[in-house]
């Protein structure tokens, strides 16, 4: 009997590890493959944000081109525009203005256009200088948001 329980005691040890190295193999191929899901998952998540990308810069191309032809009629005469820098949604205008309502003009008018908003006048100061036509010719710094009405109907 003792021998009887012996062989079926370590025949269904040896059929029990049999049965774990079968299950350690699967668990090893499924880690791998749990591994290239993840790989695949992060390449994925990289080509959506670079199509994100991608649609942003397609609706925001004409943006520039509209911004300069709004530009054109926003700005009264009088004012002479020195620099435009864009950062992001971000504008800066520096020049000079014969005087301060075309500046305020200026702004007036920026507040009733499509394509910007929010104008804010950073600095205006008197210009000295010794040319006397100049002499009475403000600088001012602007600072203003960009919006694109185009996008804004699509969302709403």
């Amino acid at each position: 009997v003792v021998i009887l329980m012996h062989v079926y005691f370590s025949t269904s040890i040896s059929n029990q590890k049999n049965r774990n190295a079968i299950l350690q193999a699967e668990i090893k191929t499924l880690n791998i493959r749990i591994k290239k899901i993840k790989t695949l998952q992060k390449e994925k998540e990289q080509l959506v944000g670079r199509m994100t990308v991608i649609q942003e810069l397609q609706t925001n191309r004409p943006l520039t081109v509209h911004l300069f032809d709004s530009m054109v009629n926003i700005i009264p005469d009088g004012i002479f525009v020195k620099s435009i820098s864009r950062k992001g949604k971000n504008m800066n205008i520096s020049g000079y203005a014969e005087s301060n309502t075309q500046v305020s003009s200026l702004m007036r008018r920026i507040d009733n256009d499509d394509w910007v908003e929010s104008s804010r006048l950073k600095e205006i100061k008197g210009k000295s200088s010794k040319n006397i036509a100049s002499k009475s010719m403000k600088d001012f710094v602007l600072k203003l948001k960009i919006k694109n009405p185009i996008k804004e109907k699509k969302e709403g």
